[in-house]
């Protein structure tokens, strides 16, 4: 084990920071599909922190700073580990409180009752998740695609769906457009080129 995981701590902490500070600025704009991105962000490079934190702690143990404590030094290193986790915990629940009022406003909208008895009706959809590879895109699609063309659904929520249901390679491509309830079509369109290509899939 060599000291790279000191140089990834600081760039790790760096990025938590940063994203909890982006998400923060997607609830204060009451943009829910950006938050919902800015969280999924969050919880990815805060688990790979924590991860490299233990490398961390291994690495200190193993060689330890003659002129220092080695309990002194793990001492310190955990207590700032704790406030990553406590701001990581902190920025979850603001998470979740805001996409609890969105649902909220989300139900409220005023539809007429025929679409009411026809939502009532609907079976849930359980959404399969969509990683990038073509031979999984056909099963995605076939599911994803009732939520595309409902037209009681507007864009950013399909936005936020399309965001919650894809991973790996899929995922990473989404997240080079910028979030808006204008980019939602364009995105689906260029997903489609870039995962369900005829070349690709034969």
């Amino acid at each position: 084990m060599d000291k790279n995981c000191l140089i990834q701590r600081k760039v790790l902490r760096s990025a938590v920071t940063k994203t909890i500070s982006e998400l923060d600025n997607c609830i204060a704009a009451n943009d829910f599909p950006a938050a919902s991105l800015a969280f999924t962000k969050l919880e990815e490079k805060t688990k790979r922190l924590f991860e490299n934190d233990e490398l961390v702690i291994t690495y200190l143990s193993s060689h330890p700073d003659p002129d220092t404590d080695l309990d002194t030094i793990v001492e310190n290193e955990l207590e700032q580990n704790e406030t990553y986790r406590d701001n990581f915990i902190s920025a979850k629940v603001r998470f979740q409180e805001f996409a609890k009022i969105y649902e909220q406003k989300t139900q409220q909208l005023d539809i007429s009752p025929s679409m009411d008895r026809l939502s009532i009706n609907l079976p849930k959809l359980e959404l399969i998740d969509f990683d990038g590879n073509p031979k999984n895109w056909f099963s995605f699609w076939s599911m994803f695609q009732k939520i595309y063309e409902d037209p009681k659904i507007e864009d950013d929520v399909k936005f936020a769906y399309l965001m919650q249901t894809t991973k790996g390679k899929a995922f990473d491509f989404i997240q080079s457009y910028h979030v808006s309830k204008g980019e939602y079509k364009t995105v689906i369109k260029n997903l489609k080129t870039r995962f369900a290509d005829d070349k690709m899939l034969i």
